[in-house]
């Protein structure tokens, strides 16, 4: 059984001078601090090598982290691989050597590299917040200032001297107060983590692969890698070797035989299919700018891509009242189903992968939702798609892929063609669309729907909605029959961590006036938390913030600073002002136009009232996301 009290909250900092590594309790107040500084004194350089030594070793069993294992592992390691005499030899020469390592990883860009600095056998069992997050994605990646912001922690604070700086002695306490800070910060991001924590946990014990510190996509590859092998009776580590490259594909071997549109246009765009031909630049086909253009059917754009198929009626309101409704339907699990039912699979891999996907299907649907066998067993099904295409996987066959992204865009097509007979489809997404209809044809649609998903052999699911308000397919406000609410893109109200989170006042806004008829400003006068309206801007390592005056000086901020846009009449000084980025090379970024604000790195109340916000800035960003929707909107400015 894990030891609680051996589980610690790590991070490091380095400097040319300094080398600091700050540990925190994971279930008590306890923290500790050690340091070698150039300057100090070798008696006490000594004394703080052997105490760090005999702390790891002792009473560390697992080390919690924010990118610790491309980070601050590797740094540690290093310090403590050797012998504890050669380490002592090294002496206060320490901090140099730290700090040329420290660049050497912070430098890395390719994720190959990076694996390469991972520590196979670190002194603790590794347990990185970063990693299982799957921030390590770059489309997702998220610095911890980003967190701070993001989980409303009162204050926001970034490294107080710049990488590369020489440290004095009186700056190393402020420098190790910062490291707690963030140390305290992944204690609280590692306490809402808790139960993906768990998960993985569990997983790694049922399975008895290491998934401990695994992203969802590795835990959908493992686990799907296991049962393949056991399939296959190929050991794992022959099976992730191979791989299906091709030379040519050829879409009319590939595309449905059984696939015949009454429409010229999708007509036209499947044989526009059939005629591609991709062939290998350097070795693999390139996918990235794979299209077949797009069709205007019935009034309506549909685009065709390398992702799925999407289209809709851009900046239009469509409501379920006068005996009209909207019907929802998406294929359950759409690629999944494409790939076992018609052997679209990983040529490498055999008839074996189609039976073990379906296996793994209809296995999860014995599992109640909200158990980590389901969740396994969704992302298994789910993540393992994509790796066809990606020539660093096992999975790697680009031309398993184009067989189920190609046959699922037109098969989507044909259904739309056959929904539109009976209303208007009003959006197509990747695996399922939108219909609106007359009540009187609602029979006629259940019934095309059935008969559909017999005839392709993939299940539809069916709902309704009350209301539909779209800009377009990739942002969109939707209200179901029972209540729930539906947003995506720039209408998303609660947004995944990975996500800016600014100004959620004006989503909030927008869909209480479209939902239920009620004036952004009205809508302001409820919400009353801060945060809320706060944004976030944060700059690179080669630029900082600037909060300029009327008498031409300057205040110097942080990298990351959260602050709210303030009325006209608010004096300037202090906190408030106008916001500058600037680079080191020189050029200056203004933000907002001139319009004043007030810096919120240190919350002390949340209350909206106790700060002089600019309501008319927060109403003119809700106009523009109504506009984008509906044009009539001057009322509300």
């Amino acid at each position: 059984m894990k030891n609680a009290s051996k589980i610690w909250i790590g991070d490091c900092e380095s400097y040319p001078n300094l080398f600091l590594v700050c540990f925190n309790s994971a279930r008590s107040e306890d923290r500790r601090e050690f340091y070698l500084f150039e300057d100090q004194l070798l008696e006490e350089c000594h004394a703080q090598i052997t105490g760090l030594r005999r702390f790891i070793k002792n009473e560390v069993s697992e080390l919690v982290s924010y990118n610790g294992i491309w980070y601050d592992t590797p740094m540690l390691h290093l310090l403590l691989s050797g012998s504890h005499k050669e380490c002592l030899s090294i002496g206060t020469r320490w901090p140099a050597i730290l700090n040329a390592k420290s660049n050497e990883l912070i430098s890395i860009d390719n994720p190959l590299d990076k694996y390469k600095q991972q520590i196979v056998k670190p002194f603790y069992q590794d347990r990185d917040l970063f990693r299982i997050n799957h921030f390590n994605n770059p489309s997702r990646s998220t610095s911890l200032k980003d967190l701070e912001v993001r989980l409303r922690l009162p204050v926001i604070k970034d490294l107080p001297f710049k990488p590369g700086t020489r440290i004095t002695a009186d700056q190393i306490d402020t420098i190790i107060e910062y490291c707690h800070l963030d140390v305290e910060v992944t204690k609280i991001f590692y306490e809402r983590c808790e139960d993906i924590i768990k998960l993985r946990d569990e997983l790694t014990e049922s399975t008895g692969i290491d998934l401990r510190n695994a992203d969802d996509p590795k835990i959908g590859s493992q686990i799907l890698l296991q049962r393949m092998s056991k399939k296959m009776s190929i050991n794992s580590s022959i099976l992730v070797k191979r791989r299906t490259y091709r030379v040519s594909i050829h879409l009319s071997d590939i595309i449905f035989d059984t696939l015949k549109f009454d429409s010229k246009v999708f007509n036209d765009v499947l044989d526009r299919f059939k005629a591609i031909h991709i062939y290998a630049k350097e070795g693999k086909p390139e996918l990235k700018s794979f299209t077949a253009g797009y069709a205007l059917f019935d009034g309506m754009r549909y685009d065709f891509g390398l992702g799925g198929l999407h289209a809709s009626r851009p900046q239009s309101i469509w409501k379920a009242e006068n005996d009209m409704m909207i019907t929802t339907m998406d294929f359950s699990s759409y690629y999944p189903h494409l790939a076992f039912k018609y052997g679209f699979r990983p040529e490498h891999l055999g008839e074996a992968f189609s039976e073990v996907y379906e296996e793994i299907y209809h296995e999860r649907k014995k599992h109640a939702k909200g158990t980590s066998e389901n969740y396994a067993l969704k992302i298994a099904l789910v993540s393992s798609f994509g790796k066809m295409n990606d020539e660093y996987s096992w999975l790697y066959d680009p031309q398993a892929l184009l067989s189920i992204t190609v046959n699922g865009q037109l098969v989507l097509a044909l259904l739309a063609e056959k929904m539109s007979k009976y209303g208007q489809v009003l959006m197509v997404n990747t695996d399922g669309l939108e219909l609106y209809h007359h009540k009187s044809k609602h029979d006629d649609v259940l019934a095309i729907a059935a008969k559909f998903s017999s005839w392709c052999k993939i299940p539809l699911e069916l709902g309704s909605y009350k209301g539909l308000f779209i800009r377009d397919v990739n942002g969109y406000i939707a209200q179901s029959t029972d209540g729930s609410i539906k947003t995506k893109g720039p209408y998303e109200i609660d947004k995944p961590l990975w996500k800016d989170s600014s100004m959620r006042a004006i989503r909030i806004a927008t869909a209480a006036y479209f939902i239920d008829n009620i004036q952004p400003k009205r809508s302001f006068e409820d919400i009353t938390d801060i945060h809320d309206y706060a944004l976030m801007q944060r700059a690179p390592r080669t630029a900082c913030f600037y909060l300029d005056y009327e008498d031409g000086t300057s205040k110097t901020l942080s990298r990351t600073v959260r602050y709210i846009p303030v009325s006209k009449k608010t004096l300037v000084g202090g906190d408030i002002g106008w916001l500058r980025k600037h680079f080191d090379e020189g050029k200056n970024t203004k933000y907002h136009a001139g319009q004043k604000v007030q810096i919120l790195n240190e919350i002390d109340s949340i209350l909206v009232n106790d700060y002089p916000i600019d309501y008319g800035y927060y109403l003119r960003e809700t106009a523009l996301l109504v506009r984008a929707i509906e044009t009539n909107q001057l009322k509300l400015i």
